[in-house]
């Protein structure tokens, strides 16, 4: 896709999408709930004779902007997810514990549901401890001053992401003592500021791939303070950013429910860097 035609895609069709922030914090609010239900299911085992991955996180691990969805316990998933992905290239057996709008609390509860045999756990959480679909509405839409508050009420709530992702490290472990277990962090939703001028100032820009990176660096320490490796995105899905001529993500015109994610091509790419790092 070309820069121009992406430049009108979005500004026509990001009003449509972001006005309506009521109904993704909807969406966020619905996600919590069925995150109880999938995890209070007892239909998720998984088969001893071969690897098994086990998923716990938000919509970014479940492959929410992907396609070819299955809905499970009230939670969409792809089949496409970053997970689902190494599972088939492993030809492992996935568990996959994933709610979009799961926060890091929900993705503790869902904990309780890692078997004992799991050889590799994946987790990503955070991004909607801060606030991200506030924070995508208020840069993206707002002004200036809106974007530079929700971005500082996102720095506020770092320290609990780090808590929470030791927390949640700490506790696959205690599910499954022999499971490997890999973090993950977030990709880069916008590139440069030059890159990015045609549809958002460069002071927006700069504040949203600071805290991107903040929240990254926060999550590996914890991470690693844990005992887990951290994974990021690879640089290829960075590259591919909204801003870029070709973005690897959901834009305006796919579920309003899908905007943002990274889509089948990113995940893909997430998938191979997994695979690099796990051996079963």
């Amino acid at each position: 896709m070309r820069t121009a035609e992406l430049q009108r895609r979005l500004p026509r069709s990001l009003v449509a999408a972001f006005s309506a922030t009521t109904l993704i914090l909807s969406s966020l609010i619905l996600s919590s709930g069925q995150a109880v239900r999938a995890e209070e299911s007892s239909g998720l085992t998984a088969r001893s004779m071969e690897p098994t991955i086990v998923a716990v996180g938000d919509s970014y691990l479940a492959g929410i902007g992907a396609g070819e969805y299955l809905t499970v316990d009230g939670c969409r998933r792809s089949a496409r997810s970053p997970a689902a992905a190494l599972a088939a290239r492993t030809r492992a057996d996935l568990v996959d514990l994933t709610c979009p709008g799961n926060t890091i609390p929900q993705a503790l509860r869902s904990t309780s549901r890692i078997p004992a045999n799991a050889d590799l756990t994946l987790i990503q959480a955070g991004g909607n401890d801060i606030g991200f679909a506030i924070l995508a509405g208020a840069c993206l839409l707002g002004g200036s001053s809106t974007c530079s508050a929700a971005v500082g009420a996102a720095h506020r709530q770092l320290p609990e992401v780090r808590r929470g992702t030791i927390d949640l490290v700490r506790q696959a472990r205690l599910k499954a003592p022999t499971s490997e277990v890999i973090v993950l962090g977030y990709p880069r939703l916008l590139g440069g500021a030059k890159q990015c001028s045609a549809l958002l100032d460069q002071n927006r820009v700069r504040d949203v791939n600071r805290l991107q990176r903040t929240l990254d660096r926060v999550i590996k320490s914890a991470a690693r303070s844990a005992g887990a490796e951290f994974v990021d995105w690879p640089r290829s899905v960075d590259r591919a950013s909204l801003c870029s001529g070709d973005p690897w993500y959901a834009l305006p015109g796919d579920r309003i429910d899908d905007l943002l994610h990274p889509d089948a091509r990113a995940t893909i790419a997430l998938s191979r860097s997994l695979a690099k790092a796990w051996t079963p």
